[in-house]
């Protein structure tokens, strides 16, 4: 049995890292979600619309139909479910990383859960650190929350990745695997995504998030980043509210 290697401040097991993310810390602002703990009600769950179904409904997919038709009916769900439990591991092996890294939760724990024991959990882990190591080490500066259940007003609800302050900006974190490199016309649903989070973090907490930060990797192990904030950060807020809109007028229409 291999003996526990503990972390510079001895809070926290390490042995489970690579020596380069070992001792990442990340502090913790318990000011705002972290010092909550919020759940929808039955009424939210049922009647209001999460961002995914709002992009869903609006978005463009004739993109993905002629891919779909070109890889073939069965290869195409192969690889959409590939991509998804990929996607779900990397999310569970970084949300844990996070708190564990922020002395949250976790501290003497592995970052993911029978993880010998799930096929592509040794892949996701790679991916996670490939975001670890180039996405949030020396750059996340505080946590304020973690995979937070968000909700604005009777309008939508949804589920955050990470919130806290990126290179000195509060900012709305998402993370994200891609089978191949993404140009940015390519993100724009992910864009408008984090903007609403914003919306509903600052809703909820009084906040002034105005920044998005996408971190991306590949399958091939490319890391990609892109920051929103500004205008852009406006126009997506907008993009939102429109198609979110757009949904409303259809269920009330058709109800």
């Amino acid at each position: 049995m291999k003996k526990n290697v503990w972390s510079e401040d001895k809070k926290r097991t390490i042995n489970m890292y690579p020596k380069h993310l070992q001792e990442i810390t990340f502090k913790l602002n318990t000011n705002f979600s972290l010092n909550t703990h919020f759940y929808w009600s039955d009424e939210q769950k049922k009647n209001l619309f999460s961002p995914s179904r709002v992009l869903n409904l609006t978005s463009d997919k004739s993109g993905l139909e002629r891919w779909r038709k070109k890889v073939g009916m069965k290869e195409a769900n192969r690889i959409v479910n590939y991509s998804i439990d990929v996607g779900k591991l990397m999310h569970e092996y970084l949300e844990r990383s996070v708190k564990k890294f922020s002395n949250y939760q976790y501290l003497n724990q592995p970052p993911m859960v029978s993880a010998n024991r799930r096929d592509n959990a040794p892949f996701a882990v790679e991916l996670g650190e490939i975001i670890l190591e180039k996405g949030l080490k020396d750059k996340l500066e505080e946590v304020w929350g973690i995979e937070n259940k968000l909700y604005f007003a009777e309008h939508f609800k949804g589920i955050v990745d990470l919130v806290g302050v990126y290179e000195g900006q509060p900012s709305i974190i998402d993370f994200k695997q891609k089978r191949s490199p993404q140009k940015k016309e390519y993100i724009l649903d992910y864009l408008t995504q984090m903007a609403c989070y914003g919306m509903a973090y600052n809703w909820m907490y009084k906040t002034n998030i105005r920044q998005g930060v996408l971190l991306m990797v590949t399958h091939e192990k490319k890391f990609q980043r892109y920051i929103l904030k500004g205008q852009e950060w406006n126009h997506f807020c907008l993009d939102f509210i429109k198609r979110l809109k757009k949904c409303i007028k259809e269920r009330d229409t058709n109800a």
